[in-house]
């Protein structure tokens, strides 16, 4: 660590709020711009930026506009070099020097030098066994990341994975909420739709029911759908019966 760097006490601080994705106004794009920003403190000599895979879908780069932001696309586009392999198979890339890269990731190794860059490492954003992503760090400087910072580096990689597992266990339960709750209205609907058409035909809710599932069937409708007609009158009970 450089002078300039100073005292990493910050590092626990930093941790609890990368991991605190429950508080409220959490947002995941803000927090993992603080990861890049706690990351690039730390590192010093590093750009760094972040590849995220959204809840399974493909991966894609978070960061701000750094020399090394093209390096990263290309990454992306040609599905080759460090934060690729390691938001892919879950395990860190130390300290990897680019002229000794080009049999790995030929294109990255000659951009990057070509951009003078030297070193590249990459971190996984894991957490509970699932990769979320890495953090990518590109160095003009030719000397290694010290063991210690890369090991506070993966501190705060992994703080940040606990915020976005947490995150996206919260909206997988908002959403089983959302889908629960429209689940119930539905059948509101085709209770009222069964109690609507049993007294304007003169007979039993279960056949009333009957009526509405055969006819749902034949307009290849959902159920709920056409209860929601027969509440809104958009369709009388007479224009049922002749299913």
């Amino acid at each position: 660590m450089t002078s300039e760097q100073g005292s990493t006490d910050w590092v626990g601080d930093a941790c609890v709020a990368l991991a605190d994705a429950l508080a409220a106004g959490f947002d995941l794009e803000a927090d993992l711009r603080d990861l890049i920003g706690y990351t690039a403190r730390l590192a010093g000599t590093a750009d760094v930026g972040v590849f995220i895979t959204d809840r399974g879908g493909p991966l894609r780069a978070v960061g701000g506009d750094t020399a090394a932001r093209p390096l990263e696309l290309l990454e992306l586009d040609q599905r080759q070099g460090p934060c690729v392999d390691c938001a892919t198979n879950g395990e860190p890339v130390v300290n990897r020097r680019l002229e000794d890269a080009a049999d790995r990731w030929p294109d990255l190794a000659a951009a990057g030098l070509a951009a003078g860059f030297r070193l590249v490492s990459a971190l996984p954003l894991r957490h509970g066994g699932v990769v979320f992503g890495a953090v990518n760090l590109f160095q003009r400087d030719a000397g290694d990341l010290p063991e210690r910072e890369v090991r506070l580096a993966q501190s705060l990689a992994d703080a940040a994975a606990v915020g976005i597992a947490h995150h996206r266990a919260h909206l997988a339960s908002a959403e089983r909420g959302d889908q629960l709750q429209q689940a119930l209205d539905e059948r509101v609907l085709v209770e009222q739709a069964k109690g609507m058409l049993a007294e304007q035909l003169g007979i039993g809710t279960a056949e009333a029911f009957d009526i509405l599932r055969r006819r749902a069937r034949a307009s290849q409708q959902r159920v709920a759908d056409l209860a929601a007609r027969v509440v809104a009158r958009e369709i009388a009970a007479r224009d049922l019966t002749g299913v």
